[in-house]
Formats: C-alpha cells, sequence, structure tokens
C-alpha cells in the first residue's frame, strides 16, 4: 500500500441512502479520489446505505476493477449493527482493518462513519507520519489521503 485514502460517507437522505446533496458530493469526493489514486485499489466500506452508495460512487470513477469490501465493524453510528466501532472504539482493531488489506493494492480506500474514519486519520498522522492533523473531524462527504511514498497527507475536497 502506498496510499490511504479514508472517506466519511456522504450526506445521507431520512432513509438512510445518499440525498441529492449526497449524490452531488459522492460526485466531487469520487473525482477527488481517482485524482489521487494511481494504480490498483482495493476499497473497504462500512455496511449503512450509505457509506456504501458513497463507496459505490468511488469505485465507479476509479474504473470499477478493484476489489470492494463491505465490513459492519467500520459503521460508528447508533444506528449501525451490533459489534460496530461506536460499541468498543478499540483503535486496535480498526488499524487491524487497514493493516490487514496493505498488501492487496497500491491504493486503501476506506469510507465509514465520523468516529472511525477520524480516528483512523488522526492516528495514521500522529504515528505513522509523527505529525498532528490540521483538523479536527473528517467532515461528511470529505477525506484525507496518506502518501507513504512521500510522507504527505492531503484533505479534500478543498
Amino acid at each position: 500500500m502506498n496510499k490511504l485514502i479514508l472517506v466519511r460517507h456522504c450526506l445521507r437522505d431520512e432513509h438512510g441512502g445518499l440525498s441529492a446533496l449526497g449524490l452531488g458530493q459522492a460526485d466531487v469526493l469520487s473525482k477527488e479520489v481517482k485524482r489521487i489514486t494511481t494504480k490498483s485499489y482495493h476499497l473497504v466500506s462500512a455496511s449503512s446505505r450509505r457509506a456504501v452508495e458513497t463507496a459505490g460512487k468511488i469505485s465507479l470513477a476509479l474504473g470499477g476493477n478493484g476489489n470492494f469490501e463491505i465490513l459492519d465493524y467500520l459503521w460508528s453510528a447508533r444506528d449501525g449493527p451490533a459489534g460496530n466501532y461506536l460499541e468498543d472504539r478499540d483503535l486496535r482493531k480498526l488499524v487491524e482493518v487497514v493493516n490487514e488489506r496493505k498488501g492487496k493494492a497500491d491504493n486503501l480506500v476506506v469510507v465509514g462513519h465520523l468516529e472511525s474514519i477520524t480516528d483512523l486519520a488522526q492516528h495514521f498522522a500522529q504515528q505513522v507520519l509523527g505529525r498532528k492533523l490540521d483538523i479536527e473531524e473528517v467532515q461528511i462527504g470529505k477525506g484525507v489521503a496518506y502518501d507513504f511514498l512521500s510522507w504527505r497527507y492531503e484533505a479534500f475536497p478543498r
């Protein structure tokens, strides 16, 4: 894995899927992920409808030729399934989700919720790059990309 791309799902509607605004956010986000991503990718998404729809848009923008995996553990919202990240906030388990997949592609894209994506973003900024993240939390429809070859990160879209 040369790049880790962490994405918070886009805005949802009252049924849990992406709203019209969320679909627009996902289009912008997908273009940004495509710009950042090089070569192969492995995409992992929380199992919520809004996260899967966001991940689906990203997968299509990347050509749909990478692996796409759905994990309940990445869901960190009160309306999530039992055993999700919000229940135990075990950062070691969350980091293991990344570590277990780092050899699968040049780019690992993770789509999730506030706590899971923000906690991963803070962890990789501090523990791997040795830097403090410039943002408090990853906002809805936004992401953070880590380039482990240049030891830099980028928040997107701007």
